[in-house]
């Protein structure tokens, strides 16, 4: 399995948002689809490269020695905190969203948070899978509009 560094990512960070930009490009669209639920992949673009600018959000990425191959926020609102996770195509199932996700588990354990959600595609269960591995205890709730609600307790050292 490949070792991946995961970095922080902010709006200000002009060759970072490049990267993210370049990331995004490769990305099909069904892979694109797949993490925003639906929509155009312009519009998922758009709402992917505006993450890091949000203040009430954690967006971070993982890197091989040469670029960004993905990217996974958590974001925090009054209804709780929710994690998304979306890697480049030709890197997924090499162990770059188990990355992402771990340090969003770390990340939420050092605040303090009990658990976090992630809403996945009834048909991805490369997804769920994922959230498994990194959340061994997770709950998931009945299928609505196509989408599952994972309810994803937090611990520490998870996915490592």
């Amino acid at each position: 399995m490949t070792t991946f560094e995961v970095f922080d990512v902010y709006a200000d960070d002009d060759a970072t948002m490049q990267e993210l930009r370049g990331l995004l490009a490769r990305c099909s669209e069904a892979t694109l689809r797949s993490r925003c639920h639906g929509g155009t992949p312009g519009a998922a673009r758009l709402l992917l490269e505006a993450l890091p600018s949000r203040a009430d959000q954690l967006t971070v990425a993982a890197w091989t020695e040469q670029s960004m191959v993905g990217v996974a926020s958590m974001l925090y609102d009054a209804g709780g905190i929710e994690i998304a996770v979306l890697v480049e195509d030709a890197w997924q199932r090499h162990g770059a969203g188990t990355a992402l996700a771990a340090r969003l588990a770390e990340e939420a354990a050092r605040d303090g948070v009990l658990a976090v959600t992630a809403s996945v595609g009834t048909t991805n269960t490369a997804g769920i899978g994922l959230l498994r591995k990194v959340f061994p205890a997770l709950a998931l709730a009945a299928p609505r509009g196509g989408l599952i609600t994972a309810v994803c307790p937090v611990v520490t050292g998870a996915g490592r």
